[in-house]
């Protein structure tokens, strides 16, 4: 079994959110909580709202990214895919297609099921440059009609 998508995953996955939810967000509630007219030259109502804002755009666009990234294994029968917080095992014969997109120094690889599963139908993931390449070379049949 081959781990395929990068170790930077979790760091994505978890610690990234984590951090900046949790520090923004008290940011938020103390610039609610303890109301001011103006912190330095700004405004206080400007500010609350303004970190209100940033705060809901990072958690909507955290939801719409990274937080879709899992930790994907291969091996000749099966893909394992993780969230760090469950797991689930696919069969390669449950998968449509492998889509690969790259993005500069990062791969984004969408695998598209043939049903949904527990992760639903795409599951995407980072891979991990010299694993991913390793993979395709030594498991072409896998990949062969499936590589888009």
């Amino acid at each position: 079994m081959a781990q395929v998508s990068t170790n930077l995953t979790l760091f994505y996955r978890l610690f990234l959110p984590i951090f900046f939810g949790v520090f923004l967000g008290a940011l938020v509630v103390f610039l609610w909580l303890h109301p001011q007219a103006y912190y330095g030259n700004l405004r206080g109502d400007y500010l609350r709202y303004g970190a209100t804002l940033a705060f809901v755009v990072l958690v909507i666009v955290t939801l719409f990214t990274v937080w879709r990234l899992r930790r994907v294994e291969m091996n000749r029968e099966w893909v394992y895919v993780t969230d760090f917080f469950s797991q689930a095992r696919y069969p390669w014969a449950g998968v449509a297609q492998v889509r690969e997109t790259s993005l500069g120094i990062f791969s984004l690889v969408h695998v598209d099921l043939r049903q949904a599963g527990s992760f639903g139908k795409t599951l995407t993931f980072l891979a991990s440059v010299s694993r991913w390449r390793m993979f395709k070379e030594e498991h072409p049949d896998q990949l062969a009609d499936r590589l888009r």
